[in-house]
């Protein structure tokens, strides 16, 4: 229920205030401007709104890794209307405004300006509360602002609350129809508004008005699979089902909307076909011919064959049926083939979500032939060169020119080591057991692969908590073998 979110938020806003007796309370925006001393003025982070020199200072640590959490805006339209808006093209609402700055702040790795981080949480979550409490009329801005938050608490390792954002942001996509692009406006009956029920807060009938051009339409498109990337990719670490069900038989909760293009692409090709697109999508890996038209789409390919394999992986062994193990694996590697040629990408902003894109689906592998290692040397083989990809695509990617990394990459890379270790562990014993001193074939190999692998996850958790608390878990369980 969203009400119940928003209580949760409420309660979230309250303990950090708490947490923070320096605190500055927010003022209600059409309440009287009372004259401040001049050293008060000097003190940014305490107006409601950051001068402009410090909001640019702040914006500009954000939009270089923007798309590394879930920023589906064109980047462009988003930094004119921030600071040169018009009556046409106004500001974005304080909604995004303050999530943004949240990142920026944080992302600046200056003590002078991260110190403010607490305050400007709170009026990220706040400006959250107040759009869902009001009929939201910038809907696209609070799900973008949910999508932000989520990714800020999952690179904080703060799952929990993540998942919250995370489901609130499905449940707004859903809502506005956004795996139903192009469709007609308002809702569709019998559809699910998934994981909150936004018609508690009378949000029902939430709508978008047409698009206003090809990008506007192109930005609500790429709303759609990072959202849905959000939901699919982050099933095994917080250990919960995906919210999006998509079976290809409920026309209502069937996905339609086409796979993303570049955002800068849109008006200049032709717009791709919609129209069952995931079916279309698992129908044709058999044959090769997979429309992969953009980054973001592989993501979503990907994310899509991750949660499958996870989701497979859960089921009994009693109620397990081999074909369907068969037949995802055969997608995975089908698909696996498809972006290989691309794991030599020399730019950032195409290495990081192939990166991204490949590890799901390396890691998708892992989790289908997990169950089977112990008795059938097939799936040991498959986890195990599985594994080894992921590392070789580490290695080759220019990963070192990265600062920052999408979260779920702690989540993949943790998956992988561990199978690097399960299987050293092995070879150890056996090596042990024939009282031999002589690594065995493979063995060396397999310890190089989990030093780099181990030299990168500490490489970047300089910069991302999560991936600081996953390696410090690697480490504890290597310290107690």
């Amino acid at each position: 229920m969203l009400e119940q979110y928003i209580e949760l938020l409420k309660g979230k806003i309250q303990e950090l205030e708490e947490d923070d007796p320096t605190r500055v309370r927010l003022h209600h925006p059409h309440a009287s401007i009372r004259p401040q001393p001049p050293a008060a003025q000097q003190r940014w982070w305490e107006m409601p709104e950051p001068p402009r020199r410090e909001a640019h200072t702040i914006v500009t640590h954000f939009i270089p890794h923007a798309q590394k959490f879930g920023f589906f805006l064109d980047v462009n339209r988003f930094m004119t209307a921030f600071f040169t808006p018009t009556d046409e093209k106004p500001r974005p609402p304080s909604v995004l405004r303050n999530a943004v700055y949240l990142w920026g702040i944080h992302l600046s790795q200056d003590p002078s300006i991260t110190a403010h981080e607490p305050q400007f949480l709170t009026r990220a979550l706040n400006g959250i509360v107040e759009g869902l409490s009001n009929q939201p009329r910038n809907t696209l801005s609070i799900l973008q602002a949910e999508v932000l938050l989520a990714y800020y608490f999952f690179h904080n390792g703060r799952l929990l609350e993540g998942g919250y954002h995370a489901g609130a942001a499905v449940s707004l996509a859903v809502m506005c129809d956004l795996h139903k692009i192009p469709t007609r406006q308002g809702r569709r009956p019998g559809a699910d508004p998934s994981s909150l029920d936004l018609r508690s807060m009378g949000l029902h009938g939430l709508s978008l008005p047409p698009p206003k051009d090809a990008i506007e339409e192109g930005e609500r498109i790429h709303a759609w699979w990072t959202t849905y990337v959000l939901d699919k990719a982050w099933v095994v670490a917080r250990n919960s089902p995906s919210a999006i069900y998509d079976d290809g038989n409920n026309e209502a909760s069937r996905i339609d909307t086409p796979w993303p293009l570049e955002l800068n692409q849109y008006g200049q090709v032709p717009r791709t076909a919609g129209g069952r697109t995931i079916q279309s999508f698992l129908e044709s890996l058999p044959t090769g011919r997979v429309d992969a038209p953009s980054f973001l789409a592989m993501q979503a390919q990907a994310a899509t064959l991750y949660e499958r394999a996870s989701k497979l992986a859960s089921v009994p062994d009693s109620a397990v049926r081999q074909e369907d193990c068969v037949a995802l694996d055969r997608l995975l590697e089908a698909y696996k083939q498809i972006l290989t040629p691309y794991v030599r990408h020399e730019n950032e902003a195409g290495a990081h979500p192939i990166l991204v894109a490949y590890s799901l689906v390396q890691c998708a592998i892992i989790h289908l032939h997990s169950r089977f290692v112990a008795r059938s040397t097939t799936s040991r083989s498959r986890c195990l060169g599985a594994a080894n990809g992921a590392v070789r695509a580490l290695m080759t990617l220019p990963t070192r020119n990265f600062k920052y990394v999408n979260p779920i990459l702690a989540v993949l890379w943790k998956t992988t080591n561990d199978v690097i270790v399960g299987s050293l562990g092995s070879m150890r014993s056996m090596r042990s057991a024939w009282a031999s001193s002589s690594a065995l074939p493979g063995e060396e190999g397999l310890e190089s692969a989990r030093q780099q692998l181990s030299t990168a996850m500490d490489y970047f958790s300089q910069t991302s908590p999560f991936i600081k608390d996953q390696l410090a878990e690697i480490r504890q369980a290597r310290a107690t073998t």
